[in-house]
């Protein structure tokens, strides 16, 4: 598998306990890919910036072929992944989390991670305009 390069930033813990304690693993999960980057000098994905920090070679000894965005209502995660046979590219529900993973360099940039709390909003705002719409 040739190396590429995937915007890395950890989660930040917060939300409900359930989605804290989420966050926390997938910031090991994460940390673990790289192990000669400690934590601290990781980001957190609130720092996101389009900056060298970000930016991760992709291991290749363990078929990392995707990038990867981790994300649920009160946080976003981006890293390196694998794509596997049930979850290869594209967007996935997980349940209490959601997985997108694509399969070109930098595919997961910072414009294309928002707060996962501008979703509703946008649909909200969507919706309102539709309504208004039929309405005349």
């Amino acid at each position: 598998v040739s190396s590429f390069t995937c915007y890395v930033c950890l989660p930040e813990v917060k939300g409900p306990k359930a989605s804290r304690d989420l966050a926390m693993l997938w910031r090991a999960n994460i940390t673990r890919t790289w192990p000669v980057i400690m934590e601290p000098q990781m980001g957190e994905c609130s720092e996101l910036a389009n900056t060298a920090k970000f930016l991760l070679q992709c291991p290749t000894d363990d078929e990392y072929s995707v990038c990867t965005k981790i994300s649920n209502d009160y946080w976003f995660g981006l890293t390196c992944g694998r794509a596997t046979q049930d979850h290869g590219n594209g967007e996935y529900d997980m349940g209490n989390y959601t997985l997108f993973n694509c399969p070109s360099s930098l595919c997961v940039s910072p414009a294309a991670a928002p707060a996962p709390s501008a979703v509703p909003v946008m649909a909200c705002i969507l919706w309102g305009v539709i309504k208004f719409t039929a309405f005349f």
